[in-house]
């Protein structure tokens, strides 16, 4: 019996800059774990795609996959897309064992994470209650994913920030964040001076 693949999937873009950036990720996690196979696989835009991926698995004789959504919440991707890519692998595969592993977040590193990014942009937080953040999400009409946005700003308030805003730069909904600009616009009213947008 081999050891599982790790099988991470992401959604993939036109912008080459995505892809290489999943791969520079997977490339790190195989110098960190050398034992452990890491595999890459898309939803769309890029190759391979994740039944591509899946398919030449089972041929080389991979018992067992573990796949990873390289999300960060529990939207859309992660409750239907990915699901049903794995379901009809499944059904096409049977000897190959698929187990779907969790989002990346919410988490307490990646909003870490988050805050050191921004602070190697030349922004902190607590710059005399001046400085306001702007949580620039791809966007979801998902209200699971749309609270865990909220919740982290919720969360980032209490680090110093004077002002934390959730935004989507699509599928924003009636009861959703504003998009990016409008958020930006909005401390800006409010009398925050300076203002960090982080995607």
């Amino acid at each position: 019996m081999t050891s599982p693949v790790l099988l991470v999937i992401a959604h993939g873009s036109r912008d080459p800059r995505h892809a290489a950036t999943v791969h520079a990720l997977t490339a790190r996690v195989r110098s960190l774990r050398p034992g452990l196979r890491v595999e890459t696989g898309f939803l769309d835009f890029n190759a391979p795609s994740v039944p591509r991926v899946l398919e030449r698995l089972a041929a080389e004789g991979a018992d067992e996959v573990v796949a990873l959504p390289l999300l960060l919440t529990r939207a859309f991707h992660a409750k239907a897309d990915i699901p049903s890519v794995l379901r009809e692998a499944r059904s096409r595969l049977p000897r190959l064992r698929i187990r779907q592993a969790g989002v990346l977040g919410p988490s307490p590193l990646l909003n870490a994470a988050l805050e050191q990014r921004v602070r190697e942009a030349g922004v902190a937080p607590g710059d005399k209650g001046s400085t306001g953040l702007v949580l620039a999400s791809a966007g979801s009409t998902d209200p699971e994913a749309i609270a865990v946005i909220a919740e982290i700003a919720r969360e980032l308030r209490h680090t110093g920030w004077c002002a934390v805003r959730p935004a989507f730069a699509s599928a924003v909904t009636a009861e959703g964040p504003s998009r990016t600009a409008d958020a930006v616009r909005a401390l800006r009213a409010d009398g925050v001076r300076r203002v960090a947008v982080a995607p």
